[in-house]
């Protein structure tokens, strides 16, 4: 099965680097062939960043580690430090079944 993986973060640290950042993590994304890779930003609701992936699994909770696994992959590739990363928020990360 398909499933769609978002993970949601908040941004931390200066913002005119963001930009530049959040492009490396698309093109790792792509370098990686994860299929359907977006992301998008809230800056007006506490710097909220949504990265999704679509995943072959075989149940949610292995779609969900594998999505994540993915985005924090092209998170470190951009340079970005993930410390808090296996704590997540119940709502942060999903894993949905889709059509692709």
């Amino acid at each position: 099965m398909k499933f769609s993986v978002v993970v949601g973060m908040q941004i931390a640290g200066p913002l005119n680097k963001l930009e530049g950042a959040l492009d490396r993590v698309m093109e790792e994304l792509v370098r990686l062939n994860t299929v359907d890779p977006s992301i998008s930003l809230d800056l007006d609701k506490d710097q909220q960043v949504e990265v999704s992936v679509v995943v072959d699994a075989d149940t949610p909770e292995d779609g969900v580690a594998l999505g994540a696994s993915a985005v924090r992959t092209a998170l470190h590739a951009a340079e970005w430090h993930t410390p808090g990363w296996p704590t997540f928020n119940p709502r942060s990360v999903g894993a949905e079944i889709v059509d692709a």
